[in-house]
């Protein structure tokens, strides 16, 4: 059975889906409005729910994640009715009303939503970690259990990064806000997803913590490296060791990657036609012409930025030329090489030579 959308034209799609987005702000304005109200009335109490959040995740099946969102915006907008044109204009999400909700005050609440406009839930976090620094975290390094024999406690932790809000009284003791980003409980019997993943989270002043597992092997490394480099970092701080260990290991992967060295020896030119291999000399070049970002530019001007997945593009293949040069080749993330290639010589063609190279990209960097 075919795809209702499949026979649509590319320019029709992206013009429908970009007036069901519009058309969403608007809804999602409207509901975060008649949220507001509802929880203003406690209407809640009335459906045998105990709480806005109950009855959100009961009655109306959010997800616990959207309701503890949706909730914080619905009651900031509520207190800054500004706050619901932003939305609908697309200039805020619900993410960032939440993020911003404790900050906004009658005076400063136009000022958030400049400074937030079309950004990121990232750079948001970012913004208020800037305006109210964190002080910095000491270094902590502690055992934890084997996956094998923590599944509960793997699951509590993941049951808790999902930022499930905790019902307690404000400090003025009146109005009941949602204030704790993590859980009181976690489901019995929940099985973990798989291993914990790394964290990173702003503390202001562009300083970040940084959380991750390490494995024994890693552990003994790490002690073993704060032992030698006691002389040049006696009290063994972590940030500055991994700094060190990281900055070597970016500058052995560039050079292989890019051709970056301090010192470029001059070289010998040889037949373009010979060999697929990048000199490194452009290599370099184009990687400094592209600022080590994808280079791909859409028909309205905004540029991919993606610094991920990187490969040189050739823009005349070089299957049809067999030729390198700095202005014939562009940095491409993969997803926008492998397009190019299918736009050039066609998905058939291309499902062939992956079939038969056993790869996805067509010039990769490495």
């Amino acid at each position: 059975m075919n795809h209702p959308l499949e026979g649509l034209p590319n320019q029709e799609l992206l013009e429908r889906t970009h007036g069901l987005v519009r058309r969403g702000r608007a809804v999602e304005a409207e509901l975060l409005s008649h949220l507001g109200e509802v929880d203003a009335r406690q209407l809640y109490l009335e459906a045998a729910c105990s709480s806005m959040f109950v009855y959100c995740v009961r009655v109306l099946h959010f997800s616990e994640a959207a309701a503890y969102k949706r909730i914080r915006a619905a009651r900031a907008a509520r207190r800054h009715p500004e706050l619901l044109p932003a939305l609908r204009r697309g200039e805020l999400h619900v993410t960032a009303v939440s993020l911003l909700a404790a900050q906004l005050t009658g005076e400063s609440c136009g000022e958030w939503i400049r400074a937030a406009r079309h950004r990121t839930a990232e750079e948001i976090k970012r913004l208020l970690a800037d305006r109210q620094p964190k002080p910095d975290v000491a270094d902590c390094v502690r055992r934890v259990p084997a996956p094998e024999t923590a599944r509960n406690a793997a699951a509590a932790s993941a049951w808790e990064r999902a930022e499930i809000p905790v019902l307690k009284p404000d400090e003025a003791g009146g109005n009941r806000e949602w204030v704790s980003d993590r859980a009181v409980s976690a489901p019995t019997g929940a099985a973990p997803r798989g291993p914990l993943h790394s964290q990173t989270s702003p503390l202001g002043g562009e300083r970040y913590r940084v959380c991750f597992t390490a494995d024994a092997a890693l552990y003994a490394q790490l002690q073993e490296l704060r032992a030698l480099m006691r002389h040049q970092v006696p009290d063994g701080d972590l940030a500055s060791l991994l700094g060190r260990a990281v900055a070597l290991l970016l500058d052995q992967v560039r050079k292989r990657k890019f051709g970056e060295v301090s010192a470029p020896k001059p070289e010998t030119p040889a037949n373009p036609a010979a060999s697929r291999h990048i000199p490194a000399a452009i290599r370099r070049a184009v990687v400094r012409r592209d600022a080590g970002r994808c280079r791909t530019v859409s028909s309205g001007g905004a540029r991919c930025d993606a610094a991920e997945f990187l490969e040189f593009h050739h823009v005349d293949p070089w299957a049809r030329t067999g030729t390198h040069s700095v202005d014939g080749i562009a940095l491409r993330c993969r997803a926008h090489n492998q397009y190019e290639a299918r736009r050039v010589f066609g998905e058939a063609h291309m499902a062939r030579f992956r079939r038969r190279e056993g790869t996805e990209s067509e010039t990769p960097v490495a």
